[in-house]
């Protein structure tokens, strides 16, 4: 997948993600070409009508957290040579929170996929309907039991998958849970933080990824 397009989705939901939130909480949206064209209730029909369609490049795939995914996953603790990458925390209803962009290649396709910089989650895990959208199937993963903010245990399926972060692309644990109780992806330490040093500047409402030595 382009760094460029992995960008440009980023930057339009800068600007658009607090309209999102107001106009389609809860829905899944596909964004092309800087406009939602499917709008739906589950991953698996939005993709099914994109492949119907045709449409290159592969959209944006999103569902619209609502005002209350976003107080939870701020409650319950979960914040604690290439240029560096820099992304700007998306506003949601007069809040800012560090949501970006990555790409994620599943069975062999590269997805845009949006996540939340979690540095209380010790793996990357996506929600289960992105694999069950596209058709993969996440359960042939090696299972844990992951514990999350509010003390429980959730499944988790992990895969050694392709991730992109700005140019760098590289393989790492990616989970897949249908227990994931935020409405948020969640991006974390391990694959991430090891390689990358990652600055939460908040005053500023940028996040940046600095490779590794």
């Amino acid at each position: 997948m382009e760094a460029l397009q992995l960008q440009q989705y980023d930057e339009w939901l800068c600007e658009h993600l607090d309209e999102l939130v107001a106009r389609y909480p809860g829905k899944v949206v596909a964004i092309h070409e800087g406009k939602v064209v499917i709008v739906g209730e589950l991953e698996g029909d939005v993709y099914s009508q994109i492949r119907e369609a045709g449409l290159e490049p592969m959209p944006l795939v999103f569902r619209v957290p609502r005002e209350e995914d976003l107080q939870s996953i701020l409650q319950s603790d979960f914040m604690m040579q290439m240029k560096p990458v820099v992304f700007r925390y998306k506003p949601i209803r007069g809040r800012l929170a560090p949501i970006i962009t990555i790409g994620v290649k599943i069975g062999g396709i590269w997805y845009p996929i949006e996540v939340y910089v979690n540095s209380g989650s010790a793996y990357t895990v996506l929600h289960a309907r992105i694999a069950d959208g596209v058709g993969f199937d996440y359960r042939t993963g090696e299972r844990i039991y992951l514990q999350v903010g509010d003390g429980s245990f959730i499944p988790v399926y992990l895969h050694d998958l392709e991730i992109q972060v700005g140019m760098e692309r590289f393989t790492g644990k990616v989970g897949f849970s249908e227990k994931l109780g935020v409405g948020f992806n969640l991006l974390g330490r391990t694959d991430i933080f090891d390689r990358f040093r990652i600055c939460f500047q908040e005053s500023q409402g940028i996040l940046t990824f600095e490779p590794g030595e």
